[in-house]
């Protein structure tokens, strides 16, 4: 696992392995914020939330968490945040406690699951508000991005809910359409084509 600095001097990680890095290396924390907290902050405000349960399917380095509650903190101290995140890989995992140190208080809860995000859909009986899914890309983890994973998801998910990934592949999009999601574009944020936001 290599650390890379990306281009608005964030971290991420290039992992060999899978042959991909964590973040977009034009910069993961404006990737976090664009494309996943700033989305989530707009749905949680819109529909007037006050507790938020929020799954980070394949945390990672914990980016999107840290910078949902970093960002959301600046306009609202009151909301209570649980946040779960799920990974399969505890270096990655052990590797974002120190660089992006997430602690929890009175109004923010988290905890994070080292085990394969599929099963932990299978196996969940919470509910959520928002997820941020975020695994590494389709072309690179296809069964994280099938029909079977988002119809799962979408039982997961409350109603009203949100989903927030960076993928805009059309058949990323029909299989959440086939799930039950209704699907806008999200950001534009480091490339020409834009985040996707699945809305329940």
């Amino acid at each position: 696992m290599q650390e890379v600095r990306t281009k608005d001097g964030s971290v991420t990680y290039y992992n060999h392995e899978v042959g991909e890095h964590y973040h977009s290396i034009s910069g993961a924390k404006e990737e976090a914020i664009e494309k996943h907290g700033k989305p989530a902050i707009e749905f949680v405000r819109a529909h007037g939330l006050t507790r938020v349960d929020v799954l980070d399917f394949c945390y990672g380095l914990g980016y999107n968490s840290y910078y949902f509650i970093n960002e959301l903190r600046k306009i609202d101290k009151d909301v209570t945040v649980e946040i779960i995140g799920v990974d399969i890989d505890r270096e990655i995992v052990e590797k974002g406690k120190y660089l992006l140190p997430l602690r929890s208080d009175e109004r923010t809860k988290i905890s994070i699951h080292v085990g394969d995000a599929i099963s932990y859909l299978h196996n969940n009986n919470k509910s959520f508000d928002v997820c941020f899914f975020d695994p590494f890309s389709p072309k690179k983890q296809p069964e994280m991005w099938s029909e079977e994973v988002f119809k799962w998801l979408f039982k997961a998910m409350k109603k009203p809910a949100i989903v927030t990934t960076y993928s805009c592949a059309k058949s990323i999009r029909d299989n959440m359409k086939k799930a039950g999601f209704i699907i806008k574009d999200g950001p534009v944020v480091g490339r020409r084509a834009p985040a996707t936001i699945a809305l329940k």
